[in-house]
């Protein structure tokens, strides 16, 4: 499934992610997926939600900056061989895979560089 990615840029410094976690806990968004990704003296909380729409919300009212992208969302993805037989179709069809991070219960993210090609050739 097609899923909006939120890109948030922090500090990397004691208390910002703590201080972002605040700013979205009562959102009544569920994390699907994140990572946390530090970046030379700052850092990247890279989130996808079931509900976009309140994270966007509880984003805005905080006045936290954030940029989304779509990115390629797939459930049970729960073993090695799950995860060679998604990234040899996606290269077969040469899509590259530019990033990827876990979630919960067999949750995987993906960025690829053609997302609608990639969710048709997922669905087949």
């Amino acid at each position: 499934m097609r899923k909006s990615e939120f890109d948030i840029l922090l500090v990397n410094a004691p208390g910002s992610f703590a201080s972002i976690c605040s700013a979205i806990k009562n959102s009544g968004a569920k994390i699907l997926a994140y990572a946390l990704t530090p970046i030379d003296s700052s850092g990247i909380l890279q989130l996808v939600t079931d509900d976009e729409t309140k994270m966007r919300k509880a984003l805005r009212n905080s006045n936290l900056h954030f940029i989304e992208s779509d990115v390629l969302v797939l459930e049970d993805v729960n073993s090695p061989k799950d995860m060679y037989e998604i990234s040899s179709k996606l290269a077969q069809k040469k899509i590259n895979i530019n990033f990827s991070y876990s979630g919960c219960n067999g949750i995987m993210v993906f960025e690829v560089d053609d997302i609608d090609k990639a969710l048709y050739l997922l669905s087949e």
